[in-house]
């Protein structure tokens, strides 16, 4: 069919304007919009592969479009989406001003629903042809690459902050002794020192703490100079100090327990009660940091149907069982073996120094840390309660757990049906549908979250307090590009329906690429997507043209798109929620590049 008047400006203005049409061209190509429908074929796959391939590199700027100009933030399309102009009236507006609302409300409207139309047609909100800004070279060599963003990320760079301050503090006990003989060594002082540092590793993990650091960040100004708000904003990667500090309270305890062997030997301390609470106590310490281990934690195990055959998406978590498991049990049995040593010990100098048991108690750092410790082991349980959950099946791999209880904006929560063995954190979002409550998508990607979309419950348990998330840092920015893969779109509703967040923050766009979006998540979550910004790209991953599906992977599309939607729209930063392999490789290429991106790193 060839093109009608209308459809040739509709082109016209959507070359001018890289591809986005104005508000006027919006209004004529509602009238026409199935000639209009972008393709997404296995040849604009080519083309764009192609095209990314040039060694040419430019300086690319960003586009000034007509649309960009008279775009509205979240909070004023909200505004516009739900307003009353019979009200608006009553209220005192003049007529002019409902019509002017009215009418925006109508382009907005029309506008989703072009998208919808889109992406049912041809699988995406905008083709992939209109990505046309090549993705510059990396800023630094492949090595100096690794070690920045790899080997020597902000989480190591805190965890070895950490270890080296500590191996300070041991060359200088070692100096101290170096005249000295073997015998001077203080027992009591490498006791405080381990557990010191043990305290340390249980504090950063409290959920009170962590969030405290969120909001600390949260009030720097945007006038700040980019650098610090972009130091600032990897405040989510403090576990480099629990880990850093659990393991040089590890060493800490290693150094006393060959202490306490050589007393032993040398008959310096006769308790054998002591010496094998130490032993033990160390092999549980060693035992807790193995399962513990990245490697060991991230073992895996496939399913696999009667036939033999492996299950795509579906797999056991033997290792992070293992690790969840060693460091709950595991670590209240060395917390309770310690109490037993130190009281053991504190008996023992009572002896030497001719002086009570208490007074000797109080006068033991040990003790004091033990129950700071004690206490923060406790309290999360102190919280332990059970909550109603609606349930919602968005698709055969996720649900969406809907509960009346309001949390505290930009927060996750975790929840269990067995709480001594796991708990499962997932973001929170306000509901769609506007009512008081909090909701959150659970997808099947592991066992438990498997059994739970297969056959979920009506009752969960909680405990502790809700723990705010990464994608809450993008309030330490202006204007952020936020990319999602599936149920990722969970955490970032969070930051799309916070309204008083995102007065704050402008959401610039959103780039989600999800396995059939609208059956799989509803038509009014996807509503939402689009209501939060006007540059949202979705992208149907099991959409098929010709009976070709379309693979969208991260390094050949995410990353350009990525990086064409943070240059466009002006964005500070980058922030990407998906599976661990797509974060990881898509932060680390768009940071290379010089692109401020974050995202979660999976240490917990």
């Amino acid at each position: 069919m060839s093109p009608t008047p209308v459809t040739s400006q509709i082109h016209s203005n959507q070359e001018s304007q890289t591809h986005h049409a104005d508000i006027n061209t919006a209004q004529d190509a509602n009238a026409s919009e199935t000639e209009h429908i972008p393709s997404f074929t296995a040849g604009d796959i080519i083309a764009y592969n192609e095209r990314h391939a040039s060694t040419e590199r430019h300086d690319p700027k960003p586009p000034r479009s007509k649309t960009s100009q008279l775009s509205m933030d979240a909070s004023t399309v909200s505004k516009h989406t739900y307003s009353d102009p019979e009200k608006d009236l009553e209220s005192g507006l003049d007529e002019v001003d409902v019509a002017a609302w009215a009418n925006n409300n109508a382009v907005e409207t029309r506008t989703r629903e072009q998208n919808i139309s889109s992406l049912r047609n041809s699988g995406t909100t905008r083709p992939l042809d209109t990505f046309n800004i090549p993705l510059p070279d990396e800023k630094q060599s492949e090595f100096t690459g690794l070690m920045r963003f790899t080997w020597f990320s902000t989480y190591r760079r805190l965890f070895s902050v950490v270890f080296v301050a500590n191996l300070i503090a041991v060359i200088i006990l070692l100096a101290k002794l170096w005249p000295k003989t073997f015998r001077d060594v203080n027992i009591s002082t490498l006791a405080t020192a381990a557990s010191a540092n043990f305290a340390v590793a249980i504090l950063i993990r409290q959920d009170y703490i962590s969030n405290s650091f969120y909001h600390i960040c949260w009030r720097i100004p945007h006038s700040t100079h980019p650098r610090i708000r972009q130091v600032f904003a990897k405040v989510y990667e403090q576990g480099g100090v629990h880990s850093g500090t659990a393991m040089a309270g590890t060493i800490w305890f290693l150094i006393l327990t060959a202490v306490i062997i050589k007393f032993y030997v040398d008959q310096i301390l006769t308790s054998i009660p002591i010496l094998t609470l130490t032993c033990i106590l160390m092999a549980i310490l060693v035992l807790i940091i193995v399962f513990a281990w990245p490697i060991s934690r991230a073992s895996t195990v496939a399913k696999v149907d009667k036939k033999g055959a492996t299950i795509k998406g579906q797999s056991s978590s033997p290792g992070h069982n293992r690790f969840e498991i060693s460091h709950r049990f595991g670590g209240w049995l060395a917390i309770a073996l310690f109490w037993v040593e130190a009281l053991l010990l504190v008996d023992q100098f009572r002896k030497k120094n001719h002086t009570s048991f208490g007074y000797e108690l109080v006068r033991l750092p040990t003790f004091w840390f033990l129950a700071v410790i004690t206490f923060h082991l406790v309290l999360p349980w102190l919280l332990l309660r059970k909550w109603t959950f609606e349930v919602k099946k968005c698709s055969n791999h996720a649900i969406q757990l809907s509960t009346n209880h309001k949390l505290e904006p930009l927060s996750g929560l975790a929840i269990s049906d067995s709480p001594l063995l796991e708990w499962h954190p997932f973001a929170t979002f306000p509901k769609v549908d506007g009512t008081p409550g909090t909701s959150m998508i659970v997808s099947a990607a592991g066992d438990w979250t498997t059994r739970t979309v297969t056959n979920p419950k009506a009752k969960y348990w909680v405990k502790g307090y809700p723990k705010t998330g990464v994608l809450s840092m993008a309030l330490v920015f202006k204007k952020v590009v936020v990319v999602t893969t599936g149920s990722g779109i969970g955490p970032c509703l969070s930051l799309m329906l916070e309204t008083h967040h995102i007065k704050k923050t402008q959401i610039a766009a959103i780039l989600w690429q999800a396995h059939d979006p609208l059956s799989s998540y509803g038509d009014e979550l996807v509503d939402r997507v689009f209501d939060s910004t006007q540059n949202a790209v979705v992208v149907d991953s099991k959409f098929m043209k010709n009976e070709k599906k379309i693979r969208i992977t991260a390094k050949e599309h995410l990353i350009p798109m990525s990086y064409n939607l943070f240059v466009e729209s002006g964005a500070e930063a980058v922030f990407v929620i998906s599976n661990k392999v797509f974060t990881k490789e898509i932060v680390n290429s768009l940071e290379k590049r010089g692109v401020p991106a974050y995202g979660p790193i999976w240490d917990s």
